[in-house]
């Protein structure tokens, strides 16, 4: 796990590659505290900040340069020991992972891709043909940005990178900053809040010809595409472990997120499983975010999976003063504001696994998405039955989950699901923009086209998984993980995001991931006898919960200062004085706070942290 950075200077006068390369990777050493390495030549240079994580010899260094390519590289190929077997022609210096991509690229060109399992951003040179191969994972799960103008262009692993630019100005970027703030919507296109920084969006290749200074981006990657084939021969239970097996290639310390849910937990006893089937009797290291308060709290299905498999464990406590001395530094490393407050407690969570020396860490992201994991694959799944007509399926399902959960009536079911598909949209979208306290300035257009595109395409869980995975909840998440464990020097893992395993679980029936009203049945049936029982038949669902609500009030003089400033830049779409009516009513009564009070503040110091100017 790394850090990149590339400069291409087109037609820039007077200034120091040198300078601009090594002030951009000095930036992200967090990324990579282990080493550091340039390859530079007249009109464009390469830098890299390593943490060293396979193969721990300096030769492993990078930039890795042959005589042909130079590449900077992000990420881990877990499949390279294969990919070396195959591709025995090539002489290797190294045993490192970074190598084979040379190799995979010098048989197999742009195609390389292809046959990696694993997740990469990376920038490959090509002294022969004059250009630069840019790629990013299936599942963009680390990132790749890029900044382009008529003098120069850059490539960067994180944002604050281009900071370090000529002539560098921090613009937002109206319309996303628009989504962020009424839709909490993050990471869903190539845009980002900043004006003219673009990302490589997951499945892509970039080519930048030296030549012509310009660049093309192709897809090779879709998982749509990808729904096609024969998985027969395949189960849940085998392709999970299987995929967690590779995860766990390491030559440094290794451990995993325990939050006590379904997933976090299937992958710690699973790499128990693994270890005992070695031989090797090490103790699993697990980290889990905890509260005093049990409302927010998971220790009793934490302490039954460490108790399972006498694990090593840490725990660290949230605690709200923490949050507010280090929101600003949070928002820095994040590079864009954040949606709730959850996050602080996964940044808890690396902090502690980088307190105890702990490299590695794997984590259950990425299964929600694709096992019907959220509340609202119900709704996408009463849909699928209503649309296909199972009524009688579809009365019985909507009652099993009513005899589960108590959180949604079912007018609230008609309302969010068969009301939208009887072309009522329009009506609907009336009353969520006159709600009563609302002080945004919507324009009835822009609300209609976010959700008109999301409701035509949503017609089975299959569907809402796609738009999940490419369009909406998990690429905002992978930013948030990989910010959260790069700023403590520790990298990350998703092992329920093998792309083999992401095919088979959306190929799948709907009803083996929503059955009798349960989620996630094929996780819950493939763990029978390797989970505990209290951990497999869990209906709830926290995820990374904090008590946002108490900590806003017990800070709310010092946040209403934040939220005005936020409101003032937000000017164009917000009503100021009614908002801080809004704001006073909030803090009054005992309910959860609406979030779009915590968005707000946490634009406002975005803009003061990142100096943004304006908005266009």
């Amino acid at each position: 796990m790394c850090g990149i950075s590339g400069f291409v200077n087109k037609k820039l006068k007077d200034m120091s590659l040198d300078k601009i390369l090594k002030d951009m990777t000095k930036s992200i050493e967090h990324r990579g505290p282990d080493g550091e390495g340039y390859y530079i030549e007249k009109k464009f240079g390469l830098g890299h900040r390593r943490l060293s994580i396979i193969d721990l010899n300096k030769n492993a260094n990078q930039p890795f340069i042959s005589e042909r390519y130079s590449l900077v590289f992000n990420g881990e190929i877990y499949n390279y020991k294969d990919l070396k077997k195959e591709l025995k022609e090539y002489k290797y210096l190294t045993n490192s992972d970074t190598e084979v991509i040379l190799a995979a690229y010098d048989k197999w060109g742009k195609d390389c891709v292809k046959y990696f399992r694993g997740m990469w951003a990376f920038i490959l040179y090509d002294k022969n043909d004059k250009i630069f191969f840019c790629s990013r994972d299936r599942f963009g799960i680390k990132p790749f940005y890029y900044y382009d103008n008529e003098e120069y262009i850059a490539f960067a692993s994180e944002i604050k990178q281009f900071i370090k630019l000529p002539n560098w100005r921090a613009i937002g970027n109206k319309a996303r900053i628009h989504d962020y703030f009424i839709f909490s919507a993050l990471d869903h296109t190539d845009e980002t809040l900043f004006k003219n920084v673009r990302q490589l969006l997951p499945g892509h290749n970039l080519i930048y010809n030296l030549k012509l200074n310009k660049f093309t981006i192709e897809e090779y990657y879709n998982i749509r595409n990808n729904l096609n084939r024969d998985v027969s021969n395949n189960n849940f239970k085998d392709l999970i472990k299987q995929s967690i097996e590779e995860h766990m290639i390491s030559d440094v310390s290794l451990g995993a997120c325990l939050s006590g849910g379904l997933d976090s937990s299937t992958i710690v006893v699973l790499m128990n499983k693994i270890l005992e089937e070695r031989n090797d009797y090490r103790k699993i290291e697990t980290v889990s975010s905890c509260f005093e308060d049990r409302r927010y709290d998971e220790q009793e299905y934490i302490d039954e999976v460490n108790k399972a498999i006498d694990a090593k464990s840490y725990k660290v406590f949230p605690r709200y003063e923490e949050l507010f001395e280090n929101l600003d530094d949070i928002i820095y490393f994040q590079d864009e504001p954040f949606a709730t407050t959850s996050i602080f407690a996964q940044w808890n969570v690396f902090r502690e696994a980088a307190t105890n020396n702990i490299k590695v860490m794997l984590d259950g992201q990425g299964a929600d998405e694709q096992l019907a994991g959220y509340f609202s694959f119900y709704i996408a799944y009463f849909n699928e039955l209503f649309l296909k007509m199972e009524f009688s399926k579809l009365d019985n399902e909507i009652n099993k989950f009513m005899n589960n959960y108590d959180f949604l009536s079912k007018k609230q079911i008609f309302d969010r699901g068969f009301r939208m598909q009887l072309g009522s949209l329009k009506d609907i979208i009336k009353e969520k923009m006159s709600r009563e306290g609302r002080f945004s300035k919507p324009i009835f257009d822009l609300y209609y086209e976010y959700y008109e595109k999301f409701n035509s395409s949503i017609r089975s869980i299959k569907d809402f998984s796609i738009y999940q995975i490419n369009n909406c909840n998990l690429l905002q998440l992978l930013h948030y993980e990989d910010r959260n464990s790069m700023m403590f020097s520790v990298e990350s893992r998703v092992p329920f995001l093998d792309h083999r395993l992401v095919e088979f679980v959306l190929l799948s029936e709907s009803e083996e991931k929503i059955k009798n009203g349960m989620t996630k049945v094929m996780l819950r049936d493939g763990m029978k006898g390797i989970l505990p029982e209290k951990i497999r038949n869990r209906k709830d669902k926290m995820g990374f919960m904090t008590p946002e609500s108490i900590w806003i009030r017990k800070n709310r003089k010092i946040l209403k200062m934040y939220f005005e400033e936020g409101c003032i830049f937000l000017d164009e779409m917000i009503d100021k004085k009614v908002a801080l009516e809004w704001f006073d009513e909030q803090m009054k009564n005992d309910k959860n706070i609406d979030s779009t009070i915590w968005r707000i503040i946490c634009l406002s110091r975005w803009i003061k942290i990142f100096n943004v100017e304006e908005m266009i």
